[in-house]
């Protein structure tokens, strides 16, 4: 038995949220927020590099809550078809 940890890093730039950027993309910007999920409770942790209005930060983080849950997902069914 183990447990499955995801995270995702979410990059804000001109009001439009981008996921899992390279370094070179997400160099140059300062507006990141970084999750991370911890099963089987789903609990996370979040973190961001600036300030952000409440409004757009509770927005990013919930698009990257999901975006990780998804995550998740899909390599439990990657480790059930490999018999991990």
């Amino acid at each position: 038995m183990h447990d499955l940890i995801t995270s995702m890093l979410d990059t804000l730039i001109a009001h439009l949220c981008l996921i899992d950027l390279n370094y070179v993309e997400e160099s140059p910007r300062d507006t990141d927020v970084t999750v991370g999920i911890l099963p089987p409770k789903l609990d996370s942790d979040i973190s961001s590099n600036s300030k952000l209005p409440i409004d757009i930060l509770k927005n990013v983080m919930q698009l990257t809550i999901e975006d990780c849950k998804i995550l998740l997902e899909h390599t439990k069914q990657l480790e059930y078809q490999q018999g991990v």
